[in-house]
């Protein structure tokens, strides 16, 4: 496993997902949990309501409940955005690593990025307020985040 910071990669603590560090799905009192916004993991537990119903769900953090483990979905907390503007204000979009460009009007996503998981960021009042795809450029394989606003 490689390191980053320190830490393990495919933990929580570092992840992009993680909203918050918070107490686990049972009443622990340690902070033992985290608050996951990934929407594939939200999936794969069996939790899609609680996920649709808050933007994440509360799990045991992975270096918690199996420290030699990592999570298949980790994504680094650093990754760069793009934010998904009307094809009217910016038609062209390009990758941040290799700058590939893309065409919004003509360009199939699916032919230049594969998409590896979605969450959702709210506000204070819980409103969604943008989405983001968390993506990998097929022609350079650079991860990065797609955010389009609601």
């Amino acid at each position: 496993m490689s390191l980053l910071g320190g830490r393990m990669r495919g933990h929580c603590i570092d992840c992009a997902f993680a909203k918050e560090i918070t107490c686990g799905p049972c009443p622990s009192g340690e902070q033992d949990g985290v608050n996951c916004q990934s929407k594939r993991v939200a999936e794969e537990q069996d939790l899609l309501e609680e996920f649709e119903e808050h933007g994440y769900i509360n799990l045991f953090r992975i270096e918690v409940s199996a420290p030699d483990a990592k999570c298949e979905h980790w994504q680094p907390k650093d990754l760069d955005i793009v934010y998904l503007p009307s094809p009217v204000e910016a038609p062209v979009l390009s990758c941040p690593k290799c700058g590939d460009e893309w065409y919004m009007d003509r360009t199939d996503p699916e032919e230049v990025l594969d998409t590896l998981d979605e969450r959702e960021n709210r506000d204070e009042s819980g409103e969604v307020e943008s989405l983001d795809s968390f993506v990998k450029c097929k022609k350079c394989e650079g991860v990065f985040i797609l955010r389009g606003v609601v």
